[in-house]
């Protein structure tokens, strides 16, 4: 196997053993015994991302056709809440990580701001000047 893709399923070993530990009871149990038990199929997931084996629309497409039923979407579903999860306690714990996003986020609004200021007629298309005029 590739080195990388070897990095990054060790990577994601470590992630899966923090995921794993005890949060809280009831539902987060739930989650990491779905979790536990279709991990080989998210990994397969994470490394065809990661890889860029197939195309980003294609993953979706697959993904969003099966049930809500089925396991595997429960599977990603309680993945991604971990790692909400996660994000939520980094961003309350970092200060500079808040303070980045922050810059982040002021940026996009000036721009949307000075797109609405010089736009004409549809607030997203800015008007050119043709070669006549």
């Amino acid at each position: 196997m590739n080195a990388a893709l070897l990095e990054a399923f060790d990577d994601l070993e470590q992630f899966f053993r923090q995921a794993s530990e005890p949060v809280e009871a009831g539902d987060a149990r739930r989650q990491r015994r779905l979790i536990r038990e279709n991990r080989d199929d998210l990994l397969r997931l994470v490394a065809s991302i990661k890889f860029k084996d197939n195309i980003a629309s294609d993953i979706s497409r697959r993904l969003n056709s099966c049930s809500r039923q089925h396991a595997f979407h429960r599977t990603r579903k309680s993945f991604g809440q971990i790692v909400k999860r996660l994000f939520i306690l980094c961003y309350v714990d970092d200060l500079d990580l808040r303070r980045t996003i922050e810059r982040q986020l002021n940026k996009v609004e000036l721009a949307n701001r000075f797109t609405r200021a010089v736009a004409v007629g549809n607030p997203r298309e800015f008007t050119q000047a043709e070669e006549e005029e």
